[in-house]
């Protein structure tokens, strides 16, 4: 007995979209970016100033928190060029804001111990939004757990302001299973109804 198959290009779109769903799913009920966060993560801040010195401060992440407020006489961070200013570390961004600064070339600000509470989840890129002149996604380099912020072109521009450098970072281990699960699932469905229609 013939019967209609379902054209192999519907079958794999079909697949790959239960998988998607998966995975959306597993991340809003608690999945990878619910429960990954630098809330609470020790991190490193390190300013370097040509002519200056490297000024550097480890700070706790709380939510709500400046984490650098250069107000506070205590944080050593706030050498030249960061007087007045802050630092606000959030869950998946970090927002610096400068107030008139020195025109210096080679600044550069330094954040390591990026680790989002867990060993297994890596930096995979970082986006800059709002912005200010003189800074975008190419003074920025990062390595797994760490960001190096060139601010060399601020400080050429004398921009004044603040800017927020937003993380990504890479799915852990139990995102990719559930994707596979998904595939693997509708393959499986798929094979039996052909199976049952064959011996219909």
């Amino acid at each position: 007995m013939r019967y209609r198959t379902t054209p192999f290009w519907r079958r794999a779109l079909t697949a790959a979209a239960l998988g998607l769903a998966c995975v959306l799913a597993y991340a809003g009920l608690g999945g990878e970016q619910a429960h990954a966060s630098l809330i609470g993560d020790s991190v490193d801040i390190t300013l370097t100033v040509p002519g200056f010195g490297t000024f550097a401060d480890t700070v706790t992440v709380a939510a709500g928190v400046r984490e650098i407020d250069c107000e506070d006489p205590s944080k050593n961070i706030c050498g030249p060029g960061l007087e007045g200013e802050y630092i606000d570390i959030e869950a998946w961004s970090i927002e610096v804001n400068l107030v008139a600064p020195l025109s210096v070339n080679g600044v550069t600000l330094d954040f390591t111990g990026l680790d989002f509470g867990a060993p297994d989840i890596y930096i995979i890129g970082v986006t800059v939004g709002p912005t200010i002149p003189g800074f975008d996604e190419s003074y920025v380099t990062f390595g797994p757990h760490s960001i190096h912020a060139d601010l060399s072109g601020i400080y050429a521009a004398g921009s004044t302001g603040a800017f927020t450098m937003n993380i990504h970072v890479v799915p852990e281990p139990g995102t990719w299973v559930l994707l596979a699960s998904g595939l693997l699932g509708i393959a499986g469905y798929g094979w039996r109804r052909r199976l049952y229609a064959a011996l219909a």
